[in-house]
C-alpha cells in the first residue's frame, strides 16, 4: 500500500454555503501521512467533473483544508504533497443542503 494512501485521513464533509439561489458548497479534510501526523502545503485540486471547471486548495500546518465556493455537481480530487504519490477520489457528489 503507498503511503499516500494513508495521506487523505479525513476526504471529505460537505455542506452548503449560501441559502436559496446559490447553492455551493464545500470539501475539507486533512491529509496525513502513515504515521497520522498532518502534512502541511500538500495541493488539493478538485475538479467539476461536468465542466472540468478545478478549484484548489492548500494545506494548512496541521495538514487541514478546505476548497470552497463548490457549484453542486459531482466532483474529482486529487492531493499532491512533495515525497508522496498523488492521492485521487473520484465521485464526490455536492448537493443542495448537504452536510
Amino acid at each position: 500500500m503507498s503511503r499516500f494512501a494513508y495521506l487523505i485521513a479525513a476526504v471529505l464533509a460537505f455542506a452548503a454555503l449560501l441559502p436559496a439561489q446559490t447553492s455551493l458548497g464545500a470539501i475539507t479534510g486533512t491529509v496525513v501521512d502513515q504515521n497520522g501526523a498532518g502534512i502541511p502545503n500538500a495541493r488539493i485540486n478538485v475538479t467539476l467533473r461536468a465542466s472540468n471547471l478545478q478549484y484548489t486548495g492548500v494545506s494548512s500546518n496541521d495538514g487541514t483544508y478546505v476548497v470552497s465556493q463548490l457549484p453542486v455537481g459531482a466532483y474529482q480530487l486529487e492531493a499532491t504533497a512533495s515525497g508522496f504519490k498523488t492521492y485521487r477520489q473520484t465521485n464526490i457528489t455536492i448537493e443542495v443542503s448537504q452536510r
